[in-house]
């Protein structure tokens, strides 16, 4: 099953622009008052017509900071810092991270491959904050708090559901490939996560010595690769199945869809195989974009957040099968 904008393998798009006003200290340096008057310029460049909402981390508990990161809205630095500010979209396609490691963190994601798309509008974004003067060099470009993010202060990435390179063993010499070629694939959760459910994010790791332009053409033409080898593996999966990977998925599907009580990991991996299913045309009723909404509403801070924060382990395994089974209670077996 093969969608315009791939969304059967490709979960998600984000693009990332790093930036720093050039009459600040970076953010390590800051004081109190400097990341103050930092969150102000920015809100005040951003703010009109209330297309953003601005969220104060002193204002958060950690579990509400733990679901904006669940939900690839804020990083965990951002959350760690306590005059960190997020400018969030209504649609939340789009968030501004002020106060991170760089002043901004301008971030642009949106569901499928979509790198041109997401790159336009985050330059949109850049340009309304870009007025009070970044800190740039010619030969250089962008200044980062961090040297692997100089020049183009930008990380294109790609999170993409890769069931069938990794059951075949494909995937370790795919890891390995890429990064060759200046590209890295990580978790779930970006920087220093596992892989889980089958999913990964590769990103370009070169920000200097190529153009925007040069990054996401680049970046486009690994990931359609990496699709291309995927279906091929997929269909070469399930024409040498001698009937043990249709068990599999099925048996996946009966697990989320009577069972009372589900840990992070089970259902990670469990819908891994449902979305691969409905890729094969073994199952119907739903789509794989609600499987990917459901992968991130699942996770353990959200359903705690259902719980108003008060439930055990046990309760939240418990309310997030609840979760899983009312989202899946259409999928049927084809």
């Amino acid at each position: 099953m093969s969608t315009q904008l791939d969304q059967d393998i490709v979960v998600s798009t984000r693009i990332r622009l790093a930036r720093n006003y050039k009459d600040l200290p970076f953010p390590g340096k800051m004081n109190r008052q400097q990341a103050l008057r930092l969150n102000e310029r920015v809100e005040k460049r951003i703010g009109g017509g209330g297309e953003f909402k601005r969220i104060n981390m002193s204002d958060l508990s950690p579990m509400e900071r733990q679901v904006l990161v669940e939900r690839h809205l804020a990083s965990k630095e951002l959350c760690d810092r306590q005059e960190g500010m997020l400018l969030l979209s209504k649609n939340e396609t789009v968030s501004i991270m002020v106060g991170e490691e760089d002043h901004l963190r301008i971030q642009c994601v949106l569901p499928g491959l979509q790198l041109e798309e997401a790159d336009a509008l985050s330059r949109s974004v850049d340009g309304m904050l870009s007025v009070d003067g970044y800190a740039f060099e010619p030969q250089l470009g962008y200044l980062t708090a961090c040297p692997t993010n100089v020049g183009t202060g930008m990380r294109a990435s790609v999170m993409l559901h890769l069931p069938a390179l990794t059951m075949s063993g494909s995937i370790q010499s795919l890891l390995e490939t890429v990064s060759k070629f200046g590209y890295t694939m990580r978790g779930f959760f970006g920087e220093g996560t596992r892989p889980e459910g089958d999913m990964y994010q590769i990103s370009n790791q070169v920000t200097l010595g190529l153009s925007e332009e040069e990054i996401i053409q680049n970046l486009t033409e690994v990931v359609r690769s990496i699709i291309k080898k995927e279906r091929s593996v997929r269909e070469a999966l399930l024409k040498g199945d001698n009937g043990e990977l249709a068990d599999r998925l099925h048996r996946s599907l009966g697990v989320l869809k009577f069972a009372r009580s589900l840990s992070t990991s089970e259902m990670m991996q469990r819908l891994s195989d449902v979305k691969l299913g409905l890729s094969l045309g073994l199952f119907e009723g739903i789509d794989c974009k609600d499987i990917d909404k459901l992968v991130t509403c699942a996770q353990p801070a959200s359903v705690a957040a259902t719980l108003n924060g008060n439930g055990t382990a046990e309760q939240r395994d418990q309310a997030r099968a609840k979760m899983v089974r009312l989202a899946l209670k259409d999928c049927q077996v084809y």
